[in-house]
């Protein structure tokens, strides 16, 4: 049986990836997060926010256009 991550470190490491501007990283950690909890903390708000960002950031990149 798998054992469940530790949310709080995984949570701690999504952050620390978010300061340092590594949105991939955090993105990851994010969605181990929900998987195992879909209710923790803001984890589900951080990750539409980066969702958010990286959707905005491709529609107003000058080359489609």
């Amino acid at each position: 049986m798998e054992q469940e991550p530790d949310l709080d470190a995984l949570y701690s490491q999504a952050q620390a990836a978010l300061a340092a501007g590594d949105r991939d990283r955090a993105r990851g950690l994010l969605k181990r997060i929900l998987s195992a909890d879909e209710t923790y903390k803001d984890a589900s708000r951080l990750l539409a926010g980066l969702v958010e960002r990286r959707k905005r950031r491709w529609y107003a990149h000058p080359l489609p256009w």
